[in-house]
């Protein structure tokens, strides 16, 4: 994998693969080192864009950078941009950039403007560093697929903002799966479906027919996902409190979110048995 742009705030890595499509991905929000986004799960060429801090794809550099990788996947008929959060938003205002065949974006935001999104309360200090928005999703021809969780009202609320500006959205719901939903897809080993059905599909109709079908399995299967156990008990929820721990322990997902669902049950339990004052085991 090549590096074909470096700067302060960006880095994009290019690797090259004998395919008539290429990935354009942008990395997500994060709090340790920065890294390409499905670097991994992805077989096509793909041009990997790597936010070296949490600027929402607002600075300069980024028109600098997309005039620099333009010339190298040009040539691919086929150019799909992806992105989650944070990168999910670049995805799709960024489309028309690339000439996207399409993008697909994993709980993204309309924007953190306080005035198209009102209603955002997160990545305040990220907030205080942006000081033009240069880039904003706008009504565009390209297909925008975005997968969301409608339970978690903040990203509903943007999820909709950007159906309602993008005229060319269709919005792919995943109860309960929080903030990134690619985590309860990545559970349930469908988040690698989600990256393969993207860049494999021949057209906007077969596109939409396996996203329905991942959508349809995530359904059947939501109950197995650790993140969405844990998603449930956040939202009020009280379905973790009858598991057993051996139910727990065979949810699929990471070891750290099990722990973390033990963590909360174990302190509702003790807050229900002080209540009724027994003292907590």
């Amino acid at each position: 994998m090549e590096c074909v742009y470096s700067s302060g705030d960006l880095q994009v890595h290019f690797r090259r693969a004998p395919t008539d499509t290429v990935a354009v991905t942008f990395s997500n929000w994060t709090s340790v080192q920065p890294r390409p986004l499905w670097e991994k799960h992805i077989g096509t060429s793909a041009m990997f864009f790597v936010a070296l801090r949490n600027h929402w794809y607002q600075t300069p550099d980024v028109d600098a950078a997309i005039q620099t990788v333009m010339p190298l996947i040009s040539g691919f008929d086929n150019r799909i941009v992806m992105g989650s959060s944070m990168g999910g938003f670049a995805a799709v205002a960024l489309a028309e950039r690339f000439g996207a065949t399409r993008s697909i974006a994993i709980s993204p935001q309309i924007s953190l403007d306080p005035v198209l999104a009102p209603f955002e309360k997160r990545w305040r200090a990220e907030l205080a560093t942006i000081n033009e928005w240069r880039h904003r999703i706008s009504s565009s021809s390209i297909p925008a697929h975005i997968f969301f969780d409608p339970k978690h009202s903040m990203d509903n609320a943007h999820s909709t903002a950007i159906a309602t500006e993008h005229q060319s959205t269709i919005l792919w719901a995943l109860p309960y799966s929080g903030h990134p939903a690619g985590f309860a897809l990545a559970d349930l080993n469908l988040l690698e479906h989600v990256i393969h059905d993207a860049v494999g599909a021949g057209d906007d109709v077969e596109e939409c027919r396996l996203f329905s079908l991942v959508a349809q399995e995530y359904e059947k299967s939501a109950h197995r996902s650790a993140t969405v156990a844990i998603n449930d008990f956040r939202y009020g929820q009280k379905r973790a409190l009858a598991m057993a721990a051996e139910d727990i322990d065979a949810l699929q997902g990471h070891d750290s979110t099990k722990r973390q669902l033990i963590g909360y049950i174990d302190q509702i339990k003790s807050r229900l048995t002080a209540d009724e004052g027994v003292p907590a085991k």
